[in-house]
């Protein structure tokens, strides 16, 4: 049976130290069994590169997964060049406006 949850009740959220208000912690953990992984990022280039925020949350968990990814942004987000780190992993396919 497929479990639902709803987090419309935004005064149960609380800031996290970068600010940003999330749901409260129920104690699950992250789960690396995934098929699909929809990536945000600051930029991306055609050859699938992503270009993160710098601190490698997605980075530690997309190394973790063998999940098919998909970058998400905007068309002024595709840039010529992303440099690759060792760790990187490329995106399978990129969607924009």
């Amino acid at each position: 049976m497929l479990k639902v949850n709803n987090y419309n009740e935004i005064k149960n959220f609380s800031k996290s130290k970068y600010g940003i208000l999330e749901p409260p912690n129920d104690g699950r953990k992250a789960t690396y069994d995934l098929d699909l992984l929809i990536v945000p990022g600051l930029g991306f280039d055609k050859e699938g590169n992503r270009l993160g925020r710098g601190a490698g949350y997605y980075d530690r968990f997309i190394s973790k997964t063998n999940a098919y990814l998909i970058g998400i942004c905007f068309k002024e987000q595709i840039l010529d060049l992303i440099p690759m780190e060792k760790w990187d992993k490329k995106m399978n396919e990129l969607i924009y406006d």
